[in-house]
């Protein structure tokens, strides 16, 4: 979706930190979810960033466990968080250190358009840890709209 490359790139991130070893994209694929790193680590059931990853409803409070819970429009279920849960998993993962692939589309001049992954992930961590923040301060909630 056009605007969420930072988000995006913040998926990716959480998903490459639990994958030791594995490069992350020098720029960022059109498509999260079809990144093979990110499809392997969300089949996990010890998902360690699951408040990053999973949930799209962060609850104001303290608690580790998520739920499952009917969408607000009746939809799918969605996973809910703590808003403090997203903070600890975004302040635990945003010092791991990430290896990125050779970036060969630079190298190559192939596309002017490409958003460089890293740059992207540090952007979608800021903002997010500042919402969490913002949220946890104010004991308000946060929900991702797709």
């Amino acid at each position: 979706r056009r605007g969420w490359e930072g988000y995006s790139a913040l998926l990716l991130r959480a998903a490459y930190a639990q994958a030791p070893g594995r490069r992350a994209p020098a720029n960022l694929p059109d498509s999260w979810a079809n990144d093979p790193v990110y499809g392997e680590v969300m089949i996990r059931e010890d998902l360690k960033y699951s408040a990053i990853l999973r949930a799209t409803i962060w609850l104001p409070g303290d608690f580790d466990f998520q739920f499952n819970f009917p969408y607000l429009t009746g939809d799918d279920d969605v996973v809910v968080a703590s808003t403090a849960s997203l903070l600890a998993n975004l302040q635990e993962f945003s010092n791991q250190p990430l290896i990125l692939e050779e970036d060969r589309q630079e190298r190559q001049g192939l596309d002017d358009r490409a958003v460089p992954f890293a740059e992207a992930a540090d952007v979608g961590i800021r903002v997010l840890t500042q919402l969490a923040q913002d949220a946890v301060r104010s004991r308000l909630p946060i929900i991702l709209s797709f």
